[in-house]
Order: C-alpha cells, then structure tokens, then sequence
C-alpha cells in the first residue's frame, strides 16, 4: 500500500493523532499488520524511517477511492514506507468492495496513536502515513 499525496514535506504533529488500522489478532496479545506481517503490542511505540519520492506510472494505489482522486493528477508523491492508516472508521468502508469479505476470520479495525511530534503525510481522500505509530 503507498500513500499518495500532494504533500512534497512530512508535517509535525502538534498535538496526538488517533487513527485506525486493520489488525489481525495472534497470540499473547500480539496483533499483525496487514502489509508486512509487522508485530503490534499494545502501548509499544513502533518507529520507522519514511520512504517519500516522486510518483510514477508503476506505483499502486490503496484502494479505489484514492486511485479515483487522484487518477491522472500531476505533481504528485508517494510514501511507501512508513506506518499507513485510516483518519477514520468511515473511510476504511469506503475504500474496499467488501470489507465483510476481506476481514472475514480475526480481522480487527482497532484505534491506533501517532504521538505529538511525529512525522505524517497526508492524502485528500482520508489515509496518513507516520514515521511513529503505537497500538492503543
């Protein structure tokens, strides 16, 4: 999943950001990113150098509400690497056909924290990427 944005700078955060990912469940409290197979355990701070470059033909969208906004738009980035998530609950049912379908099994959205001071990256249509994340 990449980000893509108009942003050409990440933005530092002021104030905490609660976001929302979708996380599966393991054991002993051990939950897994979709993308990555990235451990996430409750009140841990997980940091990561940002990836940001130009936008190319060969980049991916999220999903289909982003791919829609920013199809055939100009002057735009992409971030690859860092942690993504969604501003809200709303907008993860927006972006896939069948969300029943694709989290069917130990699938959870669950209530992340980007940190004061953090690095972010923003889109138009919802998404964020951050250089620090922690699982609520």
């Amino acid at each position: 999943m990449c980000l893509i944005t108009e942003q050409k700078k990440p933005i530092i955060l002021k104030v905490d950001l609660v976001v929302y990912k979708i996380l599966k469940r393991g054991n002993m409290g051990v939950y897994w990113s979709t993308c990555h197979r990235k451990a996430w355990v409750r009140g841990v701070i997980s940091m990561v150098a940002m990836r940001h470059r130009k936008f190319n033909s060969r980049d991916s969208f999220c999903d289909n509400v982003d791919m829609y906004y920013y199809y055939n738009k100009e002057a735009l980035y992409t971030v690859s690497r860092g942690f993504h998530a969604f501003l809200s609950t709303k907008r993860i049912g927006a972006g896939y056909w069948d969300l029943n379908v694709q989290m069917e099994g130990k699938w959870e959205i669950k209530e992340m924290l980007i940190p004061k001071g953090s690095e972010v990256y923003y889109d138009a249509t919802g998404l964020v990427v951050s250089n620090q994340m922690i699982l609520l």
